[in-house]
């Protein structure tokens, strides 16, 4: 599976030989509709199992159309597109809705550099597919992603030239770990929780995608200076090492789950490119830091919960039991979810104890284990999740983290980002499970638990049936009175209503790749015969995107 950057790699890198391409599908039939009745009438709901301790249903089998319409993920986006390039700075604006959980008038109006990283990279994942230009309204041709290009890096260098430079406040800003920008003044916004450490990483990876898809040697040059600002910064230890917020800007510390899963991304992916461009010395550096310095976040962040099962956890095994991530129960962070959406599942065996075993691939017992953890979790603590089970609305709803306050009467709700990413994980054990064995019992049973499911067989349909049901809940709450579509932050926990950031840019991502996954997952599906029968043969396949546009090889 290529990096979850949004873009193939060297055609050397550790996922070259698993699928990626298949022929396109045939578009889906479009329009706004709510789920209801008639969907799940063609459609089961399956029943759970004996022991089931959370809320989570999954359907029988994959829906006929995704969850999302045609014409529902042109909104989706032409929202985001509108959020990018504000005012054609090239930044991109988190939110330009009314924020009522932070009581600011000046609400999310600023470039957070981890949210426009990961929107860029989004734009990217979406162009490779068909899902780029269906519906009405807002394609996505090549030269408008060209363009997007453009616009992102050139606020990228904007940032860039502020290093060192005076900021707000008088102290030096550090253009690598500031997490949000003014975007009129050029200038980072101060707060308790500025210093960011995922934003450099998440922004080098969206580069280096950007690198492997340019067909121009010259522009592949450019690109890489850009890149190689971040990865320089993120390849000495100490920079990898030192405290950090997390990734909702609260308090945190210096070994969080998806800090460390993003630097690692950006630094593989580094490792590659660096070879490609005939530049040993970072390739070297890069290798080196990701030896000595991020190992297996996997191993070290593994943790158990009072019942013995264990899970992936935000905080390190060896995390401060006085320290801000573990005092606020952030082992049980949906910031883990994300950062196996975002991972790529790059297993790097080239540096000794850098595997991600036991969670080597999606579909792997711990990932069903971690995904235990929070639907129990949130199956308990949130009201509206048990409203919908009850009335045989598939899938779940998550949250952030157990002690979440920022919300509705300062109690934590259901959220966008957090949900989407959870489909985003299924679909892509989805990828997996087309070209790999059949899961063995143990697997099998961790799946099981986790999705209440007893019928579950662990196919790549199961997978997509499950992700669907998530999107399917999700879809409900998006829909729910809203005529234009609109994509918020939070969705209430109570009442099931979207809450705070109206087309909030991180949510419309996340909603967006989630679809890109099941779209891919359905493709892998719809070969997984064909796949085996050329996995057998050692048969290599051609990759989608990058160097294939301009005829050129990607880097080797």
């Amino acid at each position: 599976r290529p990096a979850a950057a949004g873009a193939t790699l060297l055609a050397r890198a550790p996922w070259c030989g698993q699928p990626r391409r298949m022929p396109t599908l045939p578009s889906c039939v479009s329009g706004h509709r709510p789920w209801g009745a008639l969907a799940l009438a063609t459609l089961a709901v399956v029943a759970p199992t004996n022991e089931a301790a959370n809320c989570f249903r999954t359907l029988s089998k994959p829906l006929l159309q995704p969850p999302f319409s045609d014409n529902e993920v042109a909104r989706m986006r032409q929202l985001l597109l509108g959020n990018m390039n504000f005012h054609g700075t090239g930044a991109t604006v988190a939110s330009m809705g009314s924020t009522p959980a932070l009581d600011s008038e000046r609400g999310y109006l600023f470039d957070m550099s981890r949210v426009s990283a990961l929107a860029m990279s989004g734009i990217l994942k979406l162009a490779r597919t068909s899902l780029a230009t269906v519906g009405s309204g807002s394609r996505l041709f090549p030269d408008d992603v060209d363009a997007a290009i453009q616009n992102y890096v050139r606020w990228v260098k904007v940032v860039i030239g502020k290093d060192g430079q005076p900021g707000p406040d008088g102290a030096p800003i550090n253009s690598h770990n500031e997490g949000k920008w003014d975007i009129s003044q050029q200038a980072p916004v101060r707060s308790s929780c500025s210093l960011q450490t995922d934003g450099a990483a998440v922004r080098a990876q969206a580069i280096l995608a950007m690198v492997n898809r340019s067909a121009s040697l010259d522009q592949r040059k450019e690109l890489w200076e850009v890149a190689k600002f971040d990865l320089d910064w993120l390849a000495q230890g100490a920079n990898i090492q030192q405290g950090s917020c997390d990734i909702w800007e609260e308090l945190g510390d210096g070994n969080m789950f998806w800090n460390r899963m993003a630097i690692r991304g950006a630094l593989i992916m580094g490792y590659y490119v660096a070879q490609g461009m005939g530049d040993p010395w970072r390739t070297h550096k890069y290798f080196d830091a990701l030896d000595r310095f991020i190992g297996n976040p996997v191993a070290t962040h593994k943790v158990s919960r009072d019942d013995g099962l264990q899970y992936i956890g935000e905080c390190a095994v060896d995390a401060p039991h006085n320290g801000d991530c573990v005092a606020k129960e952030k082992n049980l962070d949906a910031a883990v979810i994300l950062a196996l959406a975002h991972s790529g599942w790059t297993d790097f065996r080239q540096v000794h104890g850098a595997s991600l075993a036991p969670a080597s691939s999606p579909t792997a017992a711990l990932v069903a284990n971690t995904i235990r953890a929070h639907v129990d979790h949130w199956c308990d603590i949130l009201p509206i999740n048990r409203l919908d089970t009850n009335q045989n609305v598939p899938g779940v709803l998550l949250g952030r983290y157990p002690r979440d306050t920022y919300g509705t009467h300062n109690f934590g709700n259901a959220w966008l980002v957090t949900s989407a990413a959870l489909a985003s994980v299924l679909y892509q054990a989805a990828q997996h499970a087309a070209w790999e064995d059949a899961l063995s019992p143990e697997v099998l049973a961790a799946w099981r638990r986790a999705l209440t499911a007893h019928s579950f067989a662990g196919t790549p349909s199961d997978f997509i049936a499950a992700g669907d049901a998530v999107l399917m809940r999700l879809h409900t709450h998006i829909s729910k009175d809203n005529f234009h579509f609109h994509i918020y932050e939070q969705i209430d926990r109570n009442n099931g209503e979207q809450y705070n950031a109206k087309d909030l840019t991180w949510s419309l991502t996340e909603v967006l790749s989630a679809v890109s996954e099941r779209r891919l997952a359905m493709h892998y599906a719809s070969g997984k015969q064909w796949w085996r029968r050329r996995r057998l043969r050692g048969e290599g396949e051609t990759s989608e995107g990058g160097g294939a546009q301009s005829g050129l090889p990607l880097f080797e």
